[in-house]
């Protein structure tokens, strides 16, 4: 086991009472308790110490061995007049190569909620170890189990996984300094700067850049990508898992809404053989008749609304029934639109199971009618032991050590509330009820329009309501990228939900697709990108 330095005295243990960050778009997230800001740090007589804690691995990839670097620790954020603002924690990974070898990819990553820090991509497919349980939603009695992961991106690309600001270990200077960072601006800025710093502080500016995020993590790096433009940092390419925002804003009635996610529920239906003997044939022939039918006939029933004749609205009910599986006399009764909350537990009543709504291939018991959705009950957000894990590693595995909290989104903060808080991260964030109508994904298209070389992936799980599959590719289609630039992104679909990659199968597929997304962007003879 690598043995590490201690953690400076300028370290997390002097933190006081922590700050709740609960998620919304967060799926699989840590669930420990939130960091605190530390008052004291920018009144110091020194500058905070931010020399990482390294320590050096091997594992075995393919049966080849596999060495590398790892780097635990602060990078910090002060402004022109060398004021501290936060101290940014990270880990990063570098593969062990000669002196003078060729400049390799280098990707950094973070989660969504907003609230989350990095640990569910750090130890479920990212990094070079993971959860062994991650791929059956399941966490058994202590002690959890840390393996060699496979399927690692190291194989592709050196890795930075980053906590944003009031997440895992990263902390801002003041309390005062919490609201420049818990906005949709101040939030990218900071993940900019940082990347910045890292880029000057290890002398990597000649590494072809990749940005990574999930969920929320999604918008946080589609505007990142305007950011990085504006500060002449070239970006080679983007990859987006489970995009965010993308028909939150949209109100309940909204009809394009309700066209987006049936073709997911036609996916969950096929998935718990709910659907006719027609349709239970072949996966990817029904979801084609879905899209077709979604967007065509249903949307045109649900803008003629009351107009529609008792033939018609009744031909509606009956293929409404027939994609999603559900019985034709509850689906008459819904007005033609079906939540998320209504298909959950409708789908497999006759069993007593609920759906959960980021994986929609997972269930639990269902509740009675009156008890409504319960996020903390959801069986798709079980953590599968990484908020048991993430600390553990960082103090044994990589020699990081602090009794700070690792701050994640699901609150627990010390001292304990004495009323409910009520305080999810996307009313701290200002978004409100119908806050979810982001410009980010325009900013993406410009920056694409601006340096025409850059590449974007985009992952979606099949069984996801959270952020449906097919509301990504109509975002996608209504970018207005000219046809050259739309084949620059690359959508890929995967059995799973939210975070698809919990299923060993779709790990090592969407690892293998990452990686020749990576490879194909950055050949020897491919121009290093320019920004107009």
């Amino acid at each position: 086991m690598p043995k590490g330095k201690s953690v400076s005295q300028m370290s997390l243990e002097k933190m006081g009472a922590s700050l709740v960050f609960p998620a919304i778009l967060v799926l699989l997230c840590i669930s420990t308790s939130p960091v605190a800001a530390q008052e004291s740090a920018a009144s110091e007589d020194r500058l905070p110490d931010d020399s990482p804690i390294v320590s050096h691995h091997q594992i075995t990839v393919s049966g080849k061995p596999l060495s590398y670097t790892a780097r635990a620790g602060f990078l910090s954020l002060f402004t022109d007049a060398r004021e501290l603002k936060a101290r940014m924690f990270y880990v990063s990974y570098s593969l062990d190569r000669p002196k003078n070898a060729a400049p390799r990819a280098l990707t950094f990553a973070w989660n969504g909620g907003p609230g989350s820090p990095a640990a569910t991509l750090h130890l479920a497919i990212l990094g070079p170890k993971r959860a062994k349980t991650m791929d059956e939603y399941k966490s058994p009695p202590p002690p959890y189990e840390i393996v060699d992961n496979e399927d690692t991106w190291l194989n592709f690309t050196d890795l930075v996984l980053v906590d944003p600001v009031g997440t895992g270990y990263s902390y801002p200077a003041k309390t005062d300094y919490l609201k420049e960072f818990w906005n949709v601006a101040g939030d990218i800025d900071s993940i900019g700067e940082f990347i910045r710093i890292y880029q000057s502080h290890y002398d990597v500016s000649d590494a072809p850049l990749f940005i990574c995020g999930e969920s929320y993590g999604t918008i946080r790096a589609a505007g990142l990508t305007k950011v990085l433009a504006d500060r002449r940092i070239p970006l080679s390419g983007v990859i987006l898992i489970s995009m965010g925002g993308l028909i939150r804003g949209l109100s309940a009635n909204d009809d394009l809404s309700a066209a987006l996610i049936i073709p997911s529920y036609t996916a969950t239906a096929f998935f718990h053989k709910k659907l006719a003997a027609d349709l239970q044939t072949d996966f990817q022939t029904t979801l084609r008749y879905s899209e077709t039918w979604a967007q065509s006939d249903y949307v045109v029933a649900l803008v003629k609304g009351d107009r529609l004749t008792s033939s018609e609205r009744d031909a509606v009910v009956q293929q409404l029934a027939r994609f999603t599986g559900l019985d034709p006399a509850f689906v008459a009764k819904t007005n033609l639109r079906i939540s998320v909350d209504q298909f959950a537990r409708q789908l497999l009543r006759d069993r007593g199971l609920e759906l959960g709504h980021y994986s929609a291939d997972l269930t639990s018991k269902l509740p009675p009618d009156n008890v409504p959705y319960d996020v903390w009950s959801d069986p798709s957000l079980v953590s599968n032991g990484v908020a048991a894990l993430i600390v553990p590693y960082l103090r044994s595995e990589l020699g990081f050590r602090s009794d700070a909290r690792y701050a994640g989104p699901w609150g627990g903060g010390w001292p304990s509330p004495k009323t409910p808080r009520g305080d999810w991260t996307y009313q701290r964030f200002d978004f409100g009820p119908t806050g979810w109508n982001f410009t980010v994904f325009q900013d993406l298209a410009d920056t694409m329009r601006r340096n025409q070389s850059l590449r974007v992936f985009v992952a979606h799980g099949y069984y996801d309501f959270v952020t449906p599959y097919f509301a990504a590719e109509y975002a996608i289609s209504h970018m207005g990228l000219d046809p050259a630039l739309r084949r620059n992104v690359l959508l890929k679909n995967y059995f799973g939900g939210h975070s698809m990659y919990t299923e060993k199968p779709t790990l090592t597929r969407m690892s293998n697709d990452v990686g020749e997304f990576i490879r194909t962007t950055t050949p020897a003879k491919r121009p290093t990108p320019s920004v107009q």
